[in-house]
């Protein structure tokens, strides 16, 4: 919200405005630590099923019913916190895609519209993520990265690349390629 589209508002009111709209969004970047933090981010997985997500090529996986501790070496407590954040909207999703009220969106007409839903709705989920439970483990499992399996490296880590014969079609081999 910028303060020429605020109507009536004087720029003072505007601006308390959009500080009440950004401090009520679940979702809303982290530039501050809570005060009682001690060092460790916790995710509760609140579901019935365990959950597992991505980040940076890296898949954690939280136990269902469990409080696990989130220990990511190369990123910041206050990135911790957003990705915290980020895992807690990715099973709120979930979750809320299981209820009776998101099954009655998708028996509604709606002329080719998908169901949809607003994000208020999800924030109970999302809060639910930051109650603590029995502490459990956390699994991760870090995932190849994309094109990984199609080009190859030598012990020095340098690409291993085919000679190609200049009687050899590219495009044949381009259809065909040689594992």
């Amino acid at each position: 919200m910028n303060e020429s589209s605020v109507g009536s508002f004087t720029p003072e009111e505007a601006k308390a405005l959009k500080k009440m709209v950004e401090m009520s969004t679940p979702m809303q970047k982290v530039e501050a630590l809570p005060k009682n933090f001690t060092g460790t981010f916790y995710f509760t997985n609140f579901s019935d099923e365990d959950f597992t997500t991505r980040w940076n090529n890296v898949a954690y996986t939280f136990p269902a019913k469990r409080t696990s501790p989130i220990l990511i070496a190369t990123a910041s407590p206050y990135e911790i916190q957003n990705i915290r954040k980020k895992f807690a909207k990715e099973l709120a999703q979930r979750e809320y895609y299981k209820t009776k009220e998101y099954g009655k969106l998708n028996t509604v007409p709606r002329s080719g519209i998908p169901a949809t839903y607003v994000e208020t709705v999800l924030e109970p989920l999302i809060q639910k993520c930051l109650e603590d439970l029995p502490v459990g483990e956390i699994h991760e499992k870090v995932l190849p990265r994309e094109g990984e399996k199609k080009f190859r490296k030598d012990a020095k880590g340098r690409p291993i690349t085919r000679i190609v014969d200049e009687t050899v079609s590219l495009v044949n081999e381009a259809r065909n390629p040689v594992e």
